[in-house]
């Protein structure tokens, strides 16, 4: 055996000893690149969207129009090994061929199509610890302008009010909060990270748990737990010999999704209990009211829906009639509250075996890569995808256009499907 075998050997049982990043890094260029501005003002503009009334999607837009001159045939090339997660984005965008509303599904269609194409270009192209810190970075700056600008809102069917910071509901904050948590605990725990970015964690861990709690959402609190425990699991686990390391990742990412789910249900029990004792209505918003209308659309155009986005549109006798029984006046960020149902209404079952199949095959991609080459970034990425994936059951989150849900979800779903590239700069 060489010295070469050897040391390939070496790194492939303990791929996670990867170099520390000097402290200097920031200073040399290393993660003021032009992948780390890319995935930075993503993120940003992403997290800004409500606060700026839409304007800052101009800033993404610009820095990935300025990317591709710069870097065509490289972001050409990258996007290869990822092509299958255009699958939904190319469906939506088709869906105007026989839409309801053909103009609204090409629009969104487009926008949600850019939004992953933004998501999977920054997955393939910038290194790894680098888009843990600019996405800890951005939503760091999100949460801090939240405490300062940020808006307290009434609990539909709960009394007093939750903090919906910059964002658009409560909800959406909660959200935001729990993929905080995450990428502060991954800026801790990644070696790679300057050590100003690990010290930064720790605040960033702190707020985060301080805006859950204002958000008031028991369902991300939980989920928020459990994405938490499984990441520092995930991280064991790469520390683990190959034999034990495949067995245990396995083990982990299957039971997980049941978990989840699970935790989400007693989350949402538990709700229900709190509800029923100030006499409350303990349908959580209406959800169970909007499925059972679901099945009625989702009847009437089974094989290929209504259209991405056509359902949920002013005009739309439907539409409407559910607005109103939920007294939502502004007529927008309203849904079925179910992902699964969402997509069977909009792009019918053609579009639900194309999404399960995806997050499918991004499970299936971070068991492989938990065994073959683990490293805190691929343990960043199954936990922040698990997280978003044990809320689809009752929110419909990540199928949205300009989402960060959305985008978290395809970025670490490439991360599982293509090798992590290594820092060169």
């Amino acid at each position: 055996m060489t010295i070469d075998t050897q040391a390939a050997q070496s790194q492939a049982a303990q791929p996670w000893r990867a170099p520390r990043v000097a402290p200097t890094a920031f200073a040399s260029g290393r993660y003021w690149s032009p992948e780390w501005v890319l995935s930075f003002g993503s993120f940003i503009a992403l997290l800004t969207v409500v606060a700026t009334d839409g304007k800052s999607l101009y800033v993404m837009l610009g820095l990935l129009g300025l990317y591709l001159i710069a870097f065509w045939k490289e972001a050409l090339t990258a996007m290869l090994p990822v092509a299958p997660l255009l699958a939904l984005p190319a469906l939506a965008m088709a869906s105007t061929l026989w839409s309801e509303a053909p103009m609204e599904s090409f629009r969104h269609g487009l926008q949600f199509a850019l939004t992953v194409f933004i998501a999977l270009l920054i997955a393939r192209r910038t290194p790894g610890p680098a888009i843990i810190g600019s996405a800890f970075s951005a939503l760091l700056l999100a949460g801090l302008l939240s405490l300062q600008f940020g808006r307290w809102v009434s609990v539909g069917f709960q009394q007093g009010t939750a903090f919906a910071g910059i964002f658009g509901s409560k909800n959406e904050m909660a959200v935001i909060a729990s993929l905080l948590a995450l990428a502060a605990g991954a800026a801790v725990a990644d070696p790679r990270q300057p050590m100003i970015m690990r010290i930064g964690g720790v605040g960033g861990l702190m707020l985060a748990a301080l805006l859950l709690r204002t958000s008031q959402s028991a369902g991300a609190v939980v989920s928020t737990i459990l994405a938490g425990g499984l990441f520092v699991i995930l991280i064991l686990i790469t520390r683990m010999r190959f034999k034990w390391r495949a067995l245990a990742a396995a083990a982990v990412l299957l039971a997980t999704v049941p978990a989840a789910f699970m935790a989400e249900q007693q989350a949402r029990t538990g709700e229900i209990t709190i509800l029923r004792k100030f006499g409350k209505d303990p349908t959580l918003t209406g959800r169970t009211y909007l499925w059972q209308r679901a099945e009625g659309y989702i009847a009437r155009r089974p094989v290929l829906g209504h259209g991405y986005q056509a359902f949920w549109r002013r005009g739309s006798l439907e539409a409407e009639g559910l607005w109103r029984f939920a007294n939502i006046r502004s007529r927008a960020g309203f849904n079925f509250h179910n992902q699964y149902i969402e997509v069977l209404v909009e792009l019918g079952w053609v579009g639900l075996v194309t999404l399960v199949t995806t997050l499918a095959v991004g499970l299936a991609a971070f068991a492989a890569r938990l065994m073959f080459q683990p490293t805190p970034t691929v343990a960043f990425g199954a936990a922040g995808f698990l997280l978003l994936l044990s809320r689809t059951p009752l929110e419909s989150i990540v199928l949205v256009q300009f989402s960060v849900a959305t985008f978290v979800l395809f970025l670490t779903a490439a991360l599982a499907l293509a090798p992590e590239r290594r820092l060169q700069r």
